[in-house]
C-alpha cells in the first residue's frame, strides 16, 4: 500500500533466502519477473490491486514452498486451462486469490489433486 509505480524488476537471483514478497496495493505495471523462479524460499507472493498484465504464471508451481499466491485484482488474462496439464502443481499451495481478473475457461477439480 504504496505508491509503487512502473514494473517489478526482473533481477532476483538464485539462492536469495527471500520467502515473503508483498507489494499489493500499489501501480504496478507490466509481466511478474521471471526471476521469481530464483526465490526457492518463497512462500507467500502478493502483487493483488495492481495494473499487472500477464497470463497465468503457470511457471510458479517450480516453486516448492509457495503457500499464498495472491494476484487478484490485476489485468491477468488468457486461459487457465490446458488440455492433458494434469494437477495444477503447487505441493504447498493452501491460498490461490485470482479474482478480478480476465482468465477465461473454468478451473478443472484436476488442478487441485495436491
Amino acid at each position: 500500500m504504496n505508491n509503487l509505480e512502473g514494473s517489478i524488476p526482473d533481477a532476483l537471483y538464485a539462492g536469495t533466502s527471500l520467502r515473503t514478497l508483498d507489494v499489493g496495493y500499489n501501480r504496478l505495471t507490466g509481466k511478474l519477473p521471471r526471476s521469481l523462479l530464483n526465490c526457492s524460499s518463497l512462500q507467500f507472493l502478493s502483487v493483488e490491486n495492481n495494473r499487472i498484465k500477464d497470463t497465468f504464471p503457470f511457471s510458479l508451481k517450480a516453486l516448492p514452498n509457495l503457500r499464498i499466491l495472491t494476484f487478484n485484482s490485476n489485468k491477468f488474462c488468457g486461459p487457465i486451462f490446458f488440455p492433458n496439464q494434469g494437477p495444477l502443481g503447487f505441493p504447498e499451495l493452501k491460498i490461490l486469490e485470482i479474482s478480478g481478473n480476465k482468465f477465461t475457461r473454468s478451473l478443472p477439480p484436476n488442478y487441485f489433486e495436491n
